[in-house]
């Protein structure tokens, strides 16, 4: 898997874990893998797309980036 930023930075949340956390959201467990990068580090797109939305949720994602259909 091409990573979406250069570097190497640390994964704070891998697919499938804490299922107990995502129950309530239908899901088997986390739905993504999440990477612990410092602000401003730049984000490349994996592919050609829209960004309909990119926000700090200080109570859930944190702060997140999200393509037009998902």
């Amino acid at each position: 898997m091409i990573k979406p930023f250069a570097g190497n930075f640390v994964i704070t949340q891998y697919f499938g874990v804490n299922k107990e956390d995502y129950t309530q959201f239908g899901l088997q467990g986390h739905n993504g893998i999440d990477y612990g990068l410092p602000t401003n580090t730049p984000i490349f797109a994996p592919h050609s797309g829209k960004v309909i939305e990119a926000t700090l949720d200080p109570l859930g994602y944190g702060l997140y980036v999200k393509p037009k259909g998902s």
